[in-house]
């Protein structure tokens, strides 16, 4: 669900606090322009590596090992999907098209490097891309889950095909949604690569969030075109959750699994064991299932989980990686193989070179779930994004400055003599989401998305309408018109305020919105009676309770 929420109540703060200068407004539209255009100029016909050196004569992927041949870009985020998504939220914002341009690059560079199976390896090679080039025959070799490879670039694509309807995007979409659905386990489990080769590889795979990231992607799927293969899968991924939870107090969950349902060693330096860092992961996936579904049995699991987190920790805020499975005790890896009590047994380089003791995002996790348990599903999801603090504005606006006072003239963000793809990624969507506070498209975009909410059907079902060139309004009329035959009409002039709630009229049709924290009295036209919608009532004053949206049709 959009961040409506977070926007809605902003217009009520004062101007100078809320927007800004707009001296500030066009500072940060030139940064994104300029940071984008050099992106671009380095990208392989629309692809990336991770990192480049100075001089622009080496790229890199996840490391300074993994150098890239020529023709050669980075899929693993944040790599090329992570870059094409950063230019599409600009595009969604601006509705510059040159942003949307650059996304549909980085669409192809995926969609050719796209392999046989439907998936992603870490590395694609792009040297059969030329601006009118046909789809070449897609080359056999493996895909992974690993890192969110594949998952990610089929959920930039997804959202790609949003904007963008071209046969080779819908191939590539179909391609990949069909190889997730491939590589999932009878049981609902999926492993880290496809198809399987043997090894640590096949196991049931929770690792760095591949298993989690496989249930987000067939929710988007789903969310995106409504088919119910892709819900099925999801449901069938949370039911192995559940499967797979640790009996008894040691309630989490591990790494990976082997096919009798064990926790299994990883790489030599993984020794089978319960994650906390695989737990946190979890508990957020099945609060998301739980939101999307609003199936109570997901968030059934969660509370067992927590408590072993809680009584787990070796200090303030702080986990290992791994408890020993029965005994729970920390545990550690190093490359002899050996499963070692202390982690000052193993070696420095596997001390410094792997994440074994830390946060982990337990906090969050648990957080999330209990504001949901609390709340219930239909408030969270309405109070999720309420209005930031008068700091926190100030705080976006810094950000905004610091980042445009950070980019050199030639357009780029410079850290440790190294250019970061993860640093444009970042900083885009930081001054993307300082845009969203400003501007005369912020209130339609977001009533377009808070009222696309009146239209679920069913628990976690939207109707999406977005396509190239068309504006909020005209999506939420045609979602209107197609869904409840609707006769809403054209907008008639811009949004204005009913008392503190906002309103719009169209020919046929008013929307309003209360995006405050209070029941909201309004009267309507008076000497005009009209239906309110969702209640099937004539009215000519209407309640509206907070964070509530209505449409009235004239009598």
């Amino acid at each position: 669900m959009k961040r409506l929420f977070f926007y809605l109540v902003l217009a009520f703060m004062p101007a100078g606090l809320l927007l800004g200068e707009d001296e500030l407004t066009n500072q940060v539209k030139v940064a994104m322009d300029r940071s984008t255009a050099f992106i671009r100029s380095i990208s392989t016909r629309g692809g990336y590596g991770g990192m480049y050196s100075l001089d622009l004569k080496t790229g890199y992927g996840e490391a300074l090992h993994n150098i890239l041949k020529p023709a050669e870009i980075w899929i693993q985020p944040p790599g090329t999907p992570s870059v094409g998504l950063a230019l599409l939220r600009a595009y969604r914002i601006t509705r510059d098209d040159s942003y949307l341009a650059a996304a549909r690059d980085t669409g192809r560079a995926l969609a050719w490097s796209q392999r046989a199976g439907g998936g992603w390896g870490y590395y694609g090679n792009v040297s059969d891309l030329k601006p009118d080039s046909q789809m070449p025959t897609r080359k056999q070799d493996f895909c992974t889950l690993d890192d969110r490879t594949t998952q990610g670039a089929l959920d930039f694509l997804m959202n790609l095909n949003e904007y963008i309807d071209e046969p080779w995007l819908s191939e590539s979409v179909q391609l990949g949604s069909d190889y997730i659905l491939k590589a999932q386990f009878p049981n609902g489990a999926w492993p880290q690569q496809y198809p399987l080769r043997g090894g640590y590889l096949d196991y049931y795979t929770y690792n760095d969030e591949a298993f989690n990231d496989c249930i987000s992607v067939m929710l988007t799927a789903h969310r995106l075109y409504n088919k119910e293969q892709y819900l099925h899968s999801a449901r069938q991924g949370g039911d192995f959750i559940i499967l797979s939870q640790q009996p008894g107090s040691q309630g989490g969950w591990a790494e990976q699994y082997s096919h009798d349902l064990k926790p299994a060693q990883g790489r030599v330096y993984e020794p089978p064991g319960i994650s906390s860092h695989t737990t946190a992961c979890t508990i957020e996936t099945l609060v998301d299932l739980y939101l999307y579904t609003r199936d109570e049995k997901y968030l059934a699991p969660i509370p067992g989980a927590i408590a072993w987190l809680e009584k787990s920790k070796i200090g303030p805020n702080t986990w290992a990686r791994l408890y020993e499975v029965g005994g729970n005790r920390p545990i550690y890896g190093d490359t002899d193989g050996k499963t070692h009590y202390r982690i000052d047994e193993i070696s420095e380089e596997r001390r410094r070179g792997y994440g074994w003791q830390g946060e982990f995002g337990v906090g969050n996790a648990i957080k999330y779930y209990q504001q949901v348990k609390q709340l219930g599903a239909e408030r969270y999801l309405t109070l999720k994004f309420t209005s930031p603090s008068a700091e926190q504005h100030i705080e976006k606006a810094q950000k905004a400055r610091k980042l445009i006072q950070a980019l050199d003239k030639d357009g780029r963000w410079v850290r440790d003599n190294m250019i970061h793809s993860v640093d444009f990624v970042v900083n885009m969507n930081t001054l993307c989401g300082y845009l969203e506070l400003d501007g005369s498209r912020a209130h339609d975009e977001l009533l377009y998305w808070y009222c696309s909410g009146l239209l679920i059907k069913r628990p976690g079902k939207l109707f999406p309408y977005a396509r190239r060139g068309m504006y909020p309004f005209e999506e939420l009329e045609m979602a209107w018109r197609d869904e409840y035959n609707l006769p809403i009409g054209e907008p008639v002039g811009e949004r204005y305020l009913l008392g503190k709630c906002w309103a719009r009229d169209y020919k046929n049709a008013k929307v309003l919105v209360n995006p405050t924290d209070k029941i909201q009295h309004v009267s309507v036209d008076k000497g005009r009676q009209w239906l309110d919608w969702k209640n099937k009532k004539p009215v000519t004053e209407l309640e509206m309770p907070p964070f509530t949206g209505g449409i009235l049709l004239p009598i």
